[in-house]
């Protein structure tokens, strides 16, 4: 893992990368893997109240060892969960862009985030009449994207004791 930054007059880089070693084994089937990891954050300070930032980060998804597993795993009196062993490792890919104004005691930060899944790691359930129970199990999506919009509202130290945040946000 490596962190490295900039910064000059209100304006600053951050990047970081990591690397780790993957493998599972669920007794008849066995995945290695290599994974990297990274972050790009850009700030800009435009005025001493207002700042934009946007950042880029590129993250594996590693299935765990309950998705991985052809083990039958009961999850209550009416479904039982069977893994995946073929699941496949994917990635994700994030934006932020985020607006930051700061008044005295009143703080309001507008954002937008964007994260596109590849590969994506999904549920799905189905009944079984032999089994007499409903069976959730994974499966690999081509990708999913989403989309997160809104605003931070927060007030500091009202009368010298109360901080008071709140986030409202759509998510398509």
């Amino acid at each position: 893992y490596h962190q490295s930054g900039w910064y000059h007059k209100g304006f600053s880089v951050v990047g970081s990368a990591g690397t780790s070693f993957y493998s599972t084994y669920n007794g008849n089937y066995t995945e290695s893997q290599w994974s990297c990891r990274g972050n790009i954050s850009v700030n800009q300070k435009i005025t001493k109240a207002f700042s934009g930032s946007y950042s880029i980060s590129v993250i594996p998804s590693i299935p765990s060892f309950s998705n991985l597993s052809s083990v039958k795993q009961e999850l209550n009196d009416l479904a039982v969960q069977i893994g995946n062993p073929k699941l496949k490792s994917g990635l994700n890919q994030t934006h932020q862009l985020r607006l930051n104004y700061r008044l005295k005691k009143l703080f309001i930060s507008p954002y937008a985030f964007f994260c596109h899944h590849n590969k994506a790691i999904i549920e799905q359930w189905y009944y079984s009449h032999d089994d007499n129970n409903f069976i959730k199990t994974f499966n690999n999506a081509k990708y999913y994207s989403n989309l997160k919009y809104g605003f931070r509202l927060s007030v500091s130290n009202l009368f010298n004791k109360i901080n008071l945040s709140s986030d409202f946000s759509i998510t398509q």
